[in-house]
C-alpha cells in the first residue's frame, strides 16, 4: 500500500510539469498523514527577475476588493497600479514632463528594473497600527534620495538600476475619514511617495487624488465609505540654504569672534599661570586669582586667610531672575554682600556670581564679614581682567567647583538640577509621542499612576518659579542690610529708587540676554532647515514666528501675546520670571522703607492671581484630572498673571530665611509634623487626580491652588534644609555632584528642546515607542543638552557674568565697605 501511495505521488508529478499551471489534483483518499499534492511547474528563465520583460504586456487591472470593510481597502489611497491602468486618459491633467517620466517609470516596472522597485518600495503605503495611531505611512526618504543622486554618467553605466530621471521624495498630507462605524474621529495622515522630481506639489496631488478617484470608480461604495482629501504636498529637499540666510552669518559671525576671544583668554591665562609658577616670587602678579576669582588683590597667597572669598560663577538656576549686584543705574556685579557687592541674585533660570569660600556646602546661609583684602584694580588691567573673562580653564574650574557662595542655600542646586531634568523628561515624551506610529500609547499609559509624574511635570516650573522668587529675595535683602544704596546712587528718595530699579533692570537684561539670543538664532536657522528638509511637520511654526517676533523674546514680553505667534514656545517660562522679577523688585525696593505695605501688596497680587485663575478655569470648564495640561496653554499655561503665586510664596521665604539669619529653632514634634505634611501635600499634587473626579468648581479651585501649594511644600524643605533639620534630604539636594548641573541649567533650559527636535526632525520614520525606548530617550536628551549647555555657559554666560562684576559700581570705590 505504502508502494501505491509513492507511485501515486510520482505520477501526479509529472503531470503537472506536463501540463504546467492548469494541472489540478487533489487526493484526499490517500489515507492521515498525508499531504496533498499542490500544482507544479517547470522552472523558467521568466522566473528570474532580472530578466522579465512585459514591455508588449497591457498594464494590470487592479481587481475591487471583495471586503469593503476592510482597512487594507480602505485605506489603499494611492496606488501605482491603478495609475497606470487609466494613464493614458490623464494624460491632460498631468504636466508633459511628470507625465512623461511617470510613462518611464510605469514601463521599468513592468520590466521589473530594480531602480523602478526600489522608487515603488520607497513610498510609503498603509502598513498597520491605525488604530493605534499610525498616521505616518512615509516609506524611505533616505532610500529615495540615494536614487536621486546618481549622476546622468553614473546612469548610463548602472542601465536598469539607475532611473533615467531625477527621483523625489514627496509628503502627502492629507485628512482622512472613515465610516463612523470604524472610526469616529478624522485623522490627518502623512503619505510619503518617491516620484520623478518633475512632478510638481500639484502635479504630486493630482495623482494621489487620480488614484482614489479610481478606486471609487471600480467600487461606488468606497466613496460613501473614505473621504480623503489632500491638504498638503512637501518636496522635502535642500530648498533652505543656510549661506543665504542673513541669521545664519550672523551666528557664524559672533561664533567666530567668541571663539578667538576663547582661545585668547585661555592662552593667556595659562601663561599667567606658568609665569606664576616659574617665578621666584609669583605672588607679585595683578590680576584674577585662579581659584577664587579675586579681582585685583595685590597678592595671590594668603587670600583666603584673609577672609577675601572669590567670586564664583554660579549658573545653575534654568531661570531668569537675576537681581544685579548694584542697585545703581549702571550696570551692578553679581559678586556677594561678602565682597561688599549689591544685589547677586539669581533666578532660576539665570544664575549669579556669588563669591564663594572654600567653604563647604553646609546647612547654614549666614552671610560673612565683607572682605577687607580686596582692593581696587589698576583701570590699565581692566582689559587684561575682560580678557581673562573668557578663559576656560578658569571658568570650567568654577562650574565644577565643589564649594559654593557664603549666600547660596545648597538645597537649591538639588532642586534645580532635579527639575531640569524632569522637564527634560517631560518635553521628551511630548515630542516623541508626537512623531511615532503609535501614539495612541500615550492613552493607555496616562491611565497609569506612575504616569502622574509626567503629566504633572508643570510643577517642575513652579520649582523654578519659587526658587527665582527666593533668591531675588533673600540677597536682595542681606544686600542691602550691608550697603547704603544711596552712597551708589548719590542721591535719594524717590530718584535713588528708581535708579536702582533701572540698575537692576539693566543688569538682569545683559545677564540673561547673551546666551538666549544666541539660541534664538539656532532656533530660527534649524527650524528652518527642519521644514524644508524633514520629513516631519515642525512642533510649532518658529521657521515664521522667529523672523517676525523675535523681538518680543527679546523684551521678554512673548506670553502677553497669543501663542500661535510664539517664536521658542519653552521661552514662555523665561518671559514670565522676567515680568515677575519686575514686580519683585518694586515689591522689594519698597519694603526697605515701608514693609508691611509691600507684604499687604505681595498678599493682594497673589490672591488676585488665584481668583484670576479659578474663573479662566471654571469659565472654560477646565479639568485637570481629564483635560491634557496643555490643554489652555493660551489662557492658563503660560499666562503670568495665573503663574505668579509660587514666585511670590518664593520671596516670603527670602525674607523669612534673611531675618531669621536662616537659625529657626523647631522642636522635634515640628519637623516631624512639617516633613509629614509638605511629603503629604507634594504626593497628593502628584498623585492626588488619579482616576478623580471633580465638579467644576472643585476643579477650579485645584487650578488656582495646586501652584502655590507646590511652592509652599518646597519652601518647607528649603527652610528645613537650611536650618539645620534637613537630614538625609539636605544631604541628597546638596551633593556636590550636583553643583555642575545646577550652574549650567539656564543654558540647559535654553538648548534642550533644540536637541530633542533634532532627533524627532532628522528621522524618516516615526519612532515605535514603550517605556524603555522612552527611557533610553530621555537619558541621551538630558547628556546632550547638559552637553550643549555645557559648551554655551563657557562661550556666553561665564564671560558675560564675570564682566558685568567688572564694571559694578563696587569697582569704583565700593571695594572695602567695612
Amino acid at each position: 500500500m505504502k508502494g501505491l501511495i509513492v507511485a501515486v505521488t510520482c505520477l501526479v508529478a509529472l503531470a503537472a510539469a506536463a501540463g504546467g499551471d492548469d494541472a489540478v489534483l487533489t487526493v484526499s483518499s490517500a489515507g492521515p498523514g498525508v499531504p496533498t499534492p499542490t500544482p507544479l511547474r517547470s522552472s523558467t528563465a521568466a522566473d528570474t527577475m532580472s530578466s522579465v520583460d512585459w514591455t508588449n504586456a497591457p498594464p494590470p487591472t487592479p481587481t475591487p476588493a471583495t471586503n469593503m470593510t476592510s482597512l487594507d481597502f480602505l485605506l489603499d489611497v494611492f496606488s501605482v497600479d491603478r495609475l497606470e491602468h487609466v494613464w493614458d486618459a490623464q494624460a491632460n491633467l498631468i504636466t508633459a514632463e511628470c507625465h512623461r517620466d511617470m510613462a518611464e517609470f510605469f514601463a521599468a516596472r513592468r520590466r521589473a528594473h530594480i531602480w523602478a522597485l526600489k522608487m515603488s518600495d520607497a513610498s510609503g503605503k498603509y502598513g498597520g497600527g491605525y488604530f493605534f495611531g499610525n498616521s505616518y505611512w512615509l516609506g524611505s526618504q533616505t532610500m529615495c534620495s540615494n536614487l536621486a543622486h546618481n549622476t546622468s554618467a553614473h546612469r548610463k553605466d548602472m542601465g536598469h538600476l539607475s532611473p533615467p530621471f531625477t527621483s523625489a521624495f514627496y509628503v502627502v498630507r492629507a485628512d482622512l475619514q472613515l465610516p463612523e462605524s470604524v472610526a469616529e474621529v478624522q485623522r490627518t495622515v502623512n503619505l510619503g511617495l518617491c516620484l520623478p522630481a518633475s512632478c510638481g506639489a500639484r502635479d504630486v496631488g493630482r495623482l494621489v487624488d487620480l488614484s482614489v478617484e479610481t478606486a471609487n470608480e471600480m467600487d461606488p461604495r468606497a466613496a460613501a465609505l473614505r473621504q480623503f482629501k489632500v491638504t498638503s504636498v512637501r518636496m522635502p529637499a535642500s530648498e533652505y540654504v543656510f549661506w543665504e540666510d542673513p541669521t545664519f552669518w550672523v551666528l557664524i559671525g559672533v561664533s567666530f569672534v567668541v571663539a578667538v576671544l576663547l582661545a585668547a583668554g585661555t592662552a593667556y591665562d595659562l601663561v599667567l599661570e606658568h609665569r606664576k609658577r616659574t617665578s621666584l616670587n609669583g605672588l607679585n602678579h595683578s590680576g584674577y586669582d585662579n581659584y577664587s576669582f579675586g579681582l585685583g588683590a595685590p597678592r595671590l597667597v594668603g587670600m583666603r586667610d584673609k577672609g577675601d572669598f572669590g567670586v564664583r560663577l554660579d549658573v545653575t538656576v534654568p531661570a531668569v531672575s537675576t537681581v544685579g549686584t548694584a542697585p545703581a543705574a549702571a550696570a551692578p556685579s553679581h559678586a556677594p554682600a561678602t565682597e561688599s557687592s549689591l544685589y547677586s541674585s539669581s533666578s532660576e533660570l539665570a544664575t549669579s556670581v556669588y563669591t564663594g569660600s572654600a567653604a563647604s556646602s553646609g546647612d547654614s546661609c549666614a552671610s560673612r564679614a565683607p572682605s577687607s583684602a580686596s582692593s581696587d584694580t589698576d583701570p590699565t588691567n581692566v582689559w587684561v581682567e575682560l580678557l581673562l573673562s573668557f578663559s576656560l580653564r578658569r571658568n570650567i574650574a568654577t562650574i565644577f567647583d565643589k564649594s559654593v557662595g557664603a549666600d547660596t542655600i545648597p538645597t537649591l542646586h538639588g532642586l534645580k538640577a532635579i527639575s531640569m531634568a524632569w522637564v527634560v523628561l517631560g518635553h521628551t515624551c511630548i515630542v516623541t509621542f508626537k512623531y511615532s506610529d503609535n501614539m495612541e500609547l500615550r492613552g493607555l499609559v496616562e491611565k497609569e499612576l506612575l504616569f502622574q509624574t509626567i503629566s504633572n511635570g508643570a510643577f517642575s516650573v513652579d520649582t523654578f518659579f519659587m526658587v527665582s522668587g527666593l533668591l531675588v529675595s533673600f540677597l536682595y535683602f542681606r544686600t542691602t542690610a550691608k550697603l547704603d544704596v544711596t552712597k551708589i546712587t548719590k542721591t535719594t528718595g524717590v530718584r535713588s529708587n528708581a535708579l536702582e530699579f533701572v540698575g537692576l533692570l539693566i543688569y538682569r537684561f545683559l545677564r540673561l540676554t547673551s546666551p538666549y539670543l544666541f539660541s534664538l538664532g539656532i532656533v530660527q536657522v534649524t527650524m528652518k532647515w527642519f521644514y524644508h528638509n524633514s520629513v516631519f511637520e515642525p512642533p510649532t511654526m518658529d521657521h515664521i514666528n522667529c523672523p517676525n517676533y523675535w523681538w518680543r523674546n527679546v523684551l521678554y514680553i512673548n506670553t502677553l501675546f497669543p501663542v500661535k505667534d510664539m517664536c521658542m514656545l519653552w521661552s514662555w517660562y523665561l518671559a514670565d520670571d522676567t515680568q515677575f522679577y519686575v514686580l519683585g523688585i518694586i515689591l522689594l525696593i519698597l519694603a526697605t522703607s515701608h514693609i508691611r505695605l509691600s507684604a499687604a501688596t505681595l498678599f493682594t497680587f497673589m490672591v488676585s492671581s488665584w481668583c484670576t485663575t479659578a474663573y479662566i478655569a471654571y469659565s472654560n470648564q477646565h479639568m485637570p484630572s481629564e483635560d491634557d495640561p496643555l490643554a489652555l496653554f493660551d489662557k492658563i499655561y503660560d499666562k503670568p498673571w495665573t503663574r505668579l503665586g509660587p514666585y511670590l510664596v518664593g520671596m516670603a521665604v527670602g525674607w523669612i530665611l534673611f531675618k531669621t539669619d536662616c537659625k529657626i529653632r523647631m522642636s522635634k514634634v515640628t519637623v516631624v509634623l512639617g516633613w509629614s505634611l509638605s511629603f503629604a501635600c507634594l504626593l497628593s499634587l502628584l498623585y492626588g487626580l488619579y482616576g478623580a473626579v471633580l465638579d467644576p468648581i472643585t476643579a477650579a479651585a485645584y487650578s488656582s491652588l495646586s501652584h502655590s501649594a507646590w511652592a509652599m511644600s518646597l519652601s518647607w524643605i528649603v527652610i528645613a534644609c537650611s536650618c539645620g533639620y534637613g537630614g538625609p534630604v539636605n544631604r541628597i539636594l546638596s551633593w556636590t555632584l550636583l553643583y555642575p548641573f545646577s550652574r549650567v541649567t539656564y543654558c540647559a533650559y535654553l538648548v534642550h528642546p533644540v536637541v530633542i527636535r533634532l532627533l524627532s526632525m532628522k528621522m524618516d520614520a516615526p519612532l515605535h515607542l514603550g517605556a524603555y525606548t522612552i527611557f533610553i530617550l530621555f537619558l541621551g536628551m538630558l547628556s546632550a543638552s547638559y552637553l550643549f549647555a555645557f559648551v554655551l555657559s563657557l562661550a556666553f554666560e561665564a564671560p558675560v557674568v564675570t564682566m558685568l562684576r567688572l564694571i559694578s559700581p563696587k569697582r569704583k570705590g565700593m571695594g572695602r565697605e567695612d
